[in-house]
């Protein structure tokens, strides 16, 4: 089963949890990494773990949050996250109520 992985927030919580679906997909997922989500990319473990998913961030998000590039992250933008759902089996989506 593949698997499309929305991430909109950040912290250890939802690392642990990320790693959980990794390691149960066998790594047949994607991140895609949204507003908060993109601080992910300033933890190390989480940097460890993009090595072996394919990582995609909104552009917008990574801008407005000052995060730069990273080796084997792209920088993309809703569009890429349509064809990264359409391609999945599931979508799993980490957010905050407003």
């Amino acid at each position: 089963m593949r698997l499309c992985v929305l991430v909109a927030v950040s912290g250890k919580t939802i690392l642990t949890t990320l790693r959980r679906l990794y390691d149960d997909c066998g790594g047949d997922i994607e991140f895609f990494l949204y507003g908060d989500g993109v601080l992910l990319l300033d933890d190390q473990s989480f940097m460890e773990l993009s090595k072996h998913v394919k990582t995609t961030l909104c552009g917008v998000s990574g801008e407005e949050r000052g995060t730069g590039k990273r080796d084997g992250v792209v920088f993309g933008s809703l569009y890429d996250l349509s064809v990264m759902a359409a391609r999945s089996d599931r979508l799993v989506s980490f957010a905050r109520e407003p």
